[in-house]
């Protein structure tokens, strides 16, 4: 495994990149960022902080009436999630050391499951949701920015490598789009044949 990075699947060129990133954001954190990174990663992590996302998308669904875009993406993001854990299964990659990280997260890392996750949610809902114009891009872009701000974070706290995270959108932008597209022409078939 020589041209691999220590005990991984990754390559050397990914691993000293990752780590160049880790050791310049260990040593450059503004101390007033890591509340509010903190505060974004709960989001996804804590009972309070799913709950808090769960009532937020349910009152975007409902204000859109776009209940077959929001199933869509809960489907995706069900897919993204098992590629990524078996993804997880095959690299074993290790998380970013305790003296570069600010937060202990069990598990491996490569690929992001909150990358992959939040990724393959936001595009398959952006795809199948039925809007146009500059309705559909301020959501899309709405969308993109909650998606690296999570990517981000979890980048700044050290959860995560940054490849990591790159992998993960990788993974999850396509379940997304396949998602959402399978949901579109479903839901044209529907109105034609009624």
């Amino acid at each position: 495994m020589g041209g691999l990075g220590t005990g991984t699947g990754v390559p050397v060129v990914v691993d000293r990149l990752d780590r160049a990133v880790q050791v310049f954001l260990a040593t450059h954190r503004p101390h007033w960022a890591v509340p509010l990174a903190r505060a974004v990663m709960r989001l996804g992590t804590t009972p309070s902080g799913l709950t808090l996302c769960l009532v937020a998308g349910l009152v975007l669904v409902w204000g859109l009436r776009a209940w077959r875009a929001a199933a869509t993406a809960v489907a995706a993001l069900a897919v993204a999630t098992v590629l990524a854990w078996l993804g997880k299964d095959l690299v074993q990659r290790a998380r970013p050391p305790r003296d570069l990280a600010l937060v202990k997260v069990g598990g491996w890392a490569f690929p992001s499951t909150h990358a992959a996750q939040t990724s393959s949610l936001v595009v398959a809902f952006v795809v199948a949701v039925a809007l146009t114009g500059a309705r559909r891009v301020v959501l899309a872009v709405a969308g993109g920015l909650a998606v690296l701000l999570v990517g981000v974070c979890v980048v700044f706290l050290g959860a995560h490598w940054l490849c990591d995270v790159l992998a993960g959108w990788l993974l999850g932008v396509p379940v997304g789009v396949l998602a959402g597209r399978w949901a579109r022409r479903a839901g044209r078939a529907g109105r034609v044949a009624a």
